[in-house]
């Protein structure tokens, strides 16, 4: 067996990221918009916990704040975006949101994954 070193940790690829179609989203060509959403890092989900606290009701769009990244992997939006996603239509922040679960192996989804492992 060999083991990893430092170098081999930092340099191994982790992240999933996935690119969403969203139709009710258009381009100004009117084809679906996309979105790119990354899994988070370990110091995003940090940032992402202590953004929710207190904000439970906020979820749908808190999580969409931290996994939504541009072809740099910047985060597109901020927390000062919250109030703007908040109007935005709540059947495609969810079903946003349980693609960010789902890369992020939060959720429901993961838990029944979690019993079959």
């Amino acid at each position: 067996m060999t083991l990893l070193n430092a170098a081999q940790v930092f340099d191994a690829p982790d992240l999933k990221e996935e690119i969403v179609e969203i139709p009710e989203w258009p381009n100004p060509d009117g084809t679906p918009g996309q979105l790119r959403l990354r899994e988070m890092d370990a110091a995003t989900t940090a940032l992402m916990t202590a953004a929710m606290s207190g904000r439970a009701d906020d979820g749908v769009s808190i999580i969409l704040i931290f996994t939504a990244v541009d072809t740099e992997n910047n985060l597109i939006f901020t927390m000062e975006d919250l109030v703007r996603l908040r109007k935005k239509n709540f059947r495609v922040l969810d079903r946003l949101q349980r693609i960010c679960l789902r890369l992020n192996g939060m959720g429901p989804e993961a838990k029944v994954a979690l019993k079959k492992d």
